[in-house]
């Protein structure tokens, strides 16, 4: 089985610093992610973050220690733990394409509420999905070979 876990975070840098910062991240998660079997997506508003990942749980556990610790963010809240049956960015290493503040709205109450419930924990990574199903993502992201 492949374990997911969904999370949201409030970003703890200044809008200043937010593409350098965010470029790191990005290029570090995908190494390590394929390094680890780890596949997912990332939502960067302009002041949250919204990221899945999936892979062995072993993996999963190691790399959300990480997140958790990371300088970068702060309040970081799992919305969803959950095992699937097959990945549901398995082509990804890390899908992520820029910037998204218009996504503002639908991540931010989730930092902030202690109420979201599993369903809207769904509906989060079925905008991902739908995200990097679109040829700008496909076209900058890296892929992995392994499921």
């Amino acid at each position: 089985m492949i374990h997911s876990l969904l999370y949201v975070s409030t970003q703890a840098f200044t809008p200043a610093d937010a593409d350098a910062t965010i470029a790191r991240i990005v290029t570090g998660s995908r190494r390590r992610n394929v390094r680890f079997g780890v596949t997912g997506a990332l939502i960067a508003t302009a002041r949250r973050f919204a990221q899945v990942i999936e892979g062995p749980s072993d993996s999963i556990a190691t790399l959300f220690a990480s997140i958790r610790f990371d300088p970068s963010h702060r309040d970081v809240t799992v919305l969803l733990a959950d095992t699937i049956s097959e990945r549901r960015f398995g082509e990804w290493s890390l899908a992520y394409h820029g910037l998204a503040p218009y996504l503002e709205h639908v991540v931010a109450p989730m930092v902030a509420s202690r109420t979201v419930t599993e369903r809207d924990g769904h509906r989060l990574i079925s905008v991902m999905r739908y995200l990097a199903a679109e040829p700008i993502w496909a076209s900058t992201v890296h892929t992995t070979a392994e499921s």
